[in-house]
């Protein structure tokens, strides 16, 4: 086994992803897309409107756990996409569950280690305690989890219905 240098390396990586652009349309894109842009946009407006979460402090909480729900939505559709594309297939139902839910988490610890460079670089206060930070992640982590009870609840129900 020989490495590949890291130019031929990457220009391998975005050859491969050339190939994946070409099979996902336009409408693809806009269902992983659509929901959490939508709940980031109305999370910031009630953040501007509501001096940070101050006065409405449940909100903080709410949309921590739609920000979840939203990534749980895209997290299901990319797996489906990656099914129908052949490029993923799993055993059942609880192996799906397993990577939205990693997925979900992933992206939140992406999204706290934004505010916190956010916090250093922009003197924002949006991490106000580590306490706070957790609490963020245990509502995108219930958030992932509602929509996979939902799931699963969905087709129980479309299988009992046959």
């Amino acid at each position: 086994f020989k490495p590949l240098p890291v130019r031929q390396f990457f220009g391998r990586i975005l050859l491969r992803l050339k190939c994946y652009m070409k099979k996902i349309q336009i409408g693809d894109i806009l269902k992983i897309s659509l929901f959490p842009f939508v709940v980031y946009v109305v999370a910031n407006a009630f953040n501007r409107l509501y001096s940070g979460y101050n006065i409405l402090w449940w909100l903080n909480v709410l949309f921590h756990f739609l920000g979840g729900l939203s990534m749980a939505t895209s997290g299901w559709v990319i797996l489906n996409l990656a099914k129908n594309y052949k490029k993923i297939k799993t055993a059942n139902i609880f192996i799906d569950f397993i990577l939205i839910i990693n997925f979900v988490m992933a992206m939140a610890v992406i999204w706290e280690v934004h505010e916190l460079i956010s916090d250093i670089y922009f003197f924002t206060n949006a991490q106000i305690s580590n306490a706070d930070t957790m609490k963020d992640l245990i509502m995108g982590g219930l958030g992932a989890l509602f929509f996979c009870l939902a799931w699963l609840i969905r087709r129980l129900a479309a299988r009992l219905a046959k």
